[in-house]
């Protein structure tokens, strides 16, 4: 903690980190809760405070975090799973795109695909455009995949997945809805106009009617109103 924690953090290289990747590796990949605790503290804060001079070692360990994600130990996953948010929050690498699509689309393990559909939202709001511009035929093509998992959790992460994808590319979201079942579509298309908020006064409403804005009472009404 003292070595990244101190100015010299900004100077840190890739050589720097490797001798860090098998002791961390060793520690993740171990069955005792205490060590995979630790490693994952040593990664929060390498990632905080070397950003992306962190990447190879990230992506050397990027497997290990995610195959931690589908693991039956809760309390080794209470660690490794906002480790490697925390991680990708702070760290960016393209080849984490392509790996995170993958294992969110594929992977036999629920709880991968759905830990993987929360890297891919974290990773579009963190990352960006235009770092993943490059990547849009991937990131397009794994929401639409996880927008129709079986597990119910995958799907709800990969709504909000594709919420930050609309944000970066409002423009290229149509493939995502074309390759998607008209429930899903129907609901990510409500989910979109309820984040514009309620239609104001005299603007078109869904149907695409008019909404009038309620009439004005004059004074000789409310004089009225009041009398009564």
């Amino acid at each position: 903690d003292e070595l990244f924690d101190s100015e010299a953090a900004n100077n840190v290289t890739a050589d720097d980190l490797k001798p860090l990747k098998f002791a961390l590796e060793n520690a993740l990949n171990d069955l005792r809760s205490t060590l995979v605790k630790g490693a994952c503290q040593v990664l929060e804060t390498v990632a905080r405070a070397g950003k992306d001079a962190c990447a190879r070692l990230i992506r050397e360990l990027l497997s290990v975090l995610v195959e931690q994600s589908g693991s039956a130990n809760k309390v080794i996953k209470s660690y490794t799973d906002p480790c490697i948010l925390e991680v990708i929050r702070h760290v960016r690498f393209r080849q984490g795109i392509p790996a995170i699509c993958t294992f969110a689309e594929s992977h036999s393990q629920k709880g991968v695909r759905q830990q993987c559909t929360r890297c891919m939202h974290q990773l579009l709001s963190s990352w960006g455009s235009p770092y993943c511009d490059g990547q849009v035929d991937l990131l397009q093509h794994a929401i639409a995949k996880c927008l129709e998992d079986s597990c119910p959790l995958t799907r709800g992460n990969a709504r909000e997945a594709y919420a930050a994808f609309a944000d970066l590319y409002p423009g290229k979201t149509d493939a995502i809805l074309a390759s998607v079942d008209h429930r899903t579509r129907k609901t990510l298309t409500e989910q979109q106009h309820g984040d514009n908020g309620p239609p104001s006064p005299g603007t078109s409403t869904p149907s695409g009617q008019r909404q009038r804005a309620a009439p004005a009472t004059s004074s000789k009404q409310q004089q009225q109103q009041q009398q009564q």
